[in-house]
């Protein structure tokens, strides 16, 4: 099957190559426009017939595709859209619509050219990752300092820097396909430029400016207070809230509330750089009332209540307390 597939791919880019340098010469020539046309009509029908040949190859049942980008992927979803478009092309050819043809037939071939690349270049990024030798030799410890490389990583930070790069591949990916489609479909630079601009730098919806670059930077933004809040907190737990040097009750105050600065000081700047209006304090009161009402009562009890033993600290952290017959230490408190 592969095999056969492979070569009818091979016709197929060589019947586009053909017609590309026909194109070309066609106009050096002087070649009449009814001889053109009948060209472009050979080679249209020459794309339904393989169109059809790819439509009829046997591809493997369903049940057998268990793994990969086919999972769940049944051979006439793909098959139908093939034959349709086989059928498409002769009918149109047959009646007069030779450059629309020709046209549908030569789309068809960029965009399932543009869509390979995409899914190579998506196998490649997940096979980083996910491939057994790979992960093998991830998993082995290194036998010294120099087998650590310049970084002298841990196993467990090697694995998160291999998250973060296949993360980052996957953000260019899904930057350069849509790029790469438009291309596939006749959009010049210049008119792909346009549009990203206006995507990046803000457009209007429904008398709302929105921008991608600014969003962005806003999640960005929360992403690093929230980080800078994690980080300082991990710093005082490692120094000033030592057992011995500080209160354990007094530390998990302190370390819970910069916690809770730190997260509504992150969503605050963020919705802010975002561009929403949060002075609009009516709309703000109207929507915590509407929640509230509708159900958030208990949470917002809790989190009340847990913000009270946070800073009075009637019990802390290590009491042991009986509620009932329940009994034991106080190991956390928070929302």
């Amino acid at each position: 099957v592969a095999w056969r597939l492979y070569r009818i791919i091979q016709a197929i880019a060589a019947v586009y190559a053909i017609d590309m340098i026909l194109r070309e010469i066609y106009p050096l020539l002087f070649v009449p426009i009814d001889a053109r046309i009948f060209s472009a009509f050979i080679v249209s029908v020459t794309f339904a017939v393989m169109f059809y040949l790819l439509a009829r190859t046997p591809l493997p049942k369903a049940q057998t595709l268990t793994t990969g980008l086919l999972t769940g992927v049944r051979p006439e979803f793909i098959k139908l859209p093939l034959l349709l478009l086989s059928v498409f092309i002769v009918v149109a050819g047959a009646i007069g619509y030779v450059a629309l043809a020709r046209y549908v037939a030569g789309q068809v071939v960029l965009t399932s050219a543009a869509m390979l690349l995409v899914v190579i270049a998506f196998v490649a990024i997940r096979a980083i990752g996910h491939h057994p030798e790979f992960l093998a030799a991830m998993s082995s410890q290194p036998k010294d300092d120099e087998a650590q490389g310049v970084l002298s990583l841990t196993v467990e930070q090697q694995r998160y820097a291999v998250k973060l790069v296949t993360f980052v591949l996957y953000c260019v990916l899904a930057i350069l396909a849509p790029i790469l489609l438009l291309f596939s479909f006749g959009f010049s630079w210049i008119e792909i430029s346009s549009v990203i601009n206006r995507a990046l730098f803000g457009f209007e919806v429904g008398g709302v400016r929105i921008s991608l670059l600014q969003v962005a930077i806003a999640l960005g933004l929360f992403a690093g207070i929230l980080l800078l809040t994690r980080t300082v907190q991990s710093g005082l737990a490692n120094s000033v809230f030592q057992p011995g040097r500080t209160d354990q009750g007094l530390a998990n105050s302190i370390k819970t509330g910069i916690g809770y600065v730190g997260f509504a000081v992150a969503a605050l700047a963020g919705l802010s750089y975002a561009g929403l209006d949060i002075t609009n304090r009516a709309i703000v009161a109207g929507a915590l009332s509407v929640g509230i009402g509708f159900g958030l009562q208990s949470i917002v009890y809790n989190f009340v209540s847990g913000l009270i033993l946070l800073v009075e600290r009637p019990i802390k952290v290590g009491d042991w307390i009986k509620v009932a017959d329940q009994q034991g230490y106080v190991r956390r408190i928070s929302v």
